[in-house]
């Protein structure tokens, strides 16, 4: 096996680089090492909240499945160890890259660098036809353990929606999702910029004349007072429910696997069928509140929300695990896209063999 030039490691890492992320900000660095790269995560991944650290690992799943794709552009096949040594908790995945003798066209790889989250509250028509949910469902068989479900017809639609309001309506009622939903703004960039890391006003696509109400709202005094007088259900509604209602299309991703390797397949599937969705000209927007607050052990969300949040997903997908649920549609561009840091951010200097 050949080893990894730097022009095929830096593209690579490229690709890792312009997966999804929780809140714009990847905790991951890539080392080089022989013919393969290294996935480590940041020192404190490992004291996220639980919660947190579940959208850490769709990230992770989600780089690794575009390492996969791109290197195939390079004449070379990716092989995922996960997690391969216990004594070094940081290192998340050995990708070892395998040259092949026919490389091919590899058609999700091109939307890699279009991908992109847009929240415009409002996805036209017209839906996917079934031909081209079925291929949305195909690139999710491609990833084990793993299932795609459709929310599409209305009684089925009315219970997801009631699930992602609820979620997100927690945002604002928690003391601690407030301030984690409020941390990962950049009100220092303002309404037309965008930002290298966390995730600028702009790309929220909250309406001009709620700007200022938006912004006075990251202040947790005034939000409990809102609360009080149950303003928070009417920015659930806002926040969620209208545009879900509205969508086309809302799916789920579910898992068979335990937590953390269901985690990583949903990230690997999310991201195919997101470059899929880019690929046919359709926007899309993850809800993950849905899913992983109502997961066990988290205890930052209340027990009667979770208990909510479970049985809901009990009726919808018995005996699976929910990790994420998305909408899906037309609509115009968003208004800012959100930015990475230079990739040699993303590098780590080689490690002493193992």
């Amino acid at each position: 096996m050949s080893d990894l030039s730097n022009d095929e490691f830096m593209s690579l890492v490229e690709a890792a680089v312009l997966a999804p992320s929780a809140d714009n900000r990847h905790l991951f660095r890539l080392e080089r090492f022989g013919s393969g790269i290294r996935l480590w995560a940041e020192p404190e991944f490992l004291d996220l909240p639980h919660h947190h650290r579940i959208l850490c690992l769709i990230s992770f799943g989600a780089a690794a499945e575009n390492i996969k794709l791109r290197s195939l552009r390079w004449g070379r096949v990716a092989h995922v160890k996960w997690f391969p040594d216990d004594a070094k908790p940081r290192l998340v995945a050995e990708i070892d890259l395998a040259r092949i003798s026919q490389p091919g066209p590899v058609p999700l790889e091109v939307a890699i660098a279009q991908r992109h989250t847009n929240r415009r509250v409002w996805f036209r028509g017209p839906a996917l036809s079934p031909a081209e949910l079925d291929d949305m469902s195909g690139e999710v068989r491609t990833v084990a353990g793993v299932q795609l479900a459709w929310f599409d017809v209305p009684d089925a639609r009315q219970q997801i929606v009631r699930l992602i309001r609820l979620a997100e309506t927690e945002r604002f009622r928690s003391r601690l999702l407030h301030a984690e939903l409020f941390s990962a703004v950049r009100f220092d960039v303002g309404w037309k910029s965008s930002a290298s890391e966390g995730l600028p006003p702009g790309s929220l696509e909250v309406e001009p004349p709620m700007r200022p109400i938006f912004g006075a709202l990251r202040h947790w005094e005034l939000q409990r007072l809102l609360n009080a007088v149950g303003l928070h259900h009417a920015f659930g509604l806002r926040a969620a429910y209208l545009p879900c209602h509205l969508a086309p299309h809302v799916g789920a991703l579910t898992t068979s696997l335990d937590v953390a390797a269901g985690a990583l397949a949903t990230g690997a599937a999310l991201e195919r069928v997101w470059l899929r969705a880019t690929l046919l000209g359709m926007s899309l927007q993850p809800f993950a509140g849905a899913a992983v607050l109502g997961l066990p052990d988290y205890p930052g969300v209340s027990l009667g929300l979770r208990e909510a949040l479970a049985q809901g997903w009990k009726r919808l997908a018995p005996g699976r695990l929910p990790m994420m649920v998305f909408r899906i549609g037309h609509a115009p561009p968003p208004s800012v896209r959100t930015a990475r840091r230079p990739l040699d951010d993303y590098v780590m200097a080689p490690s002493p063999p193992l």
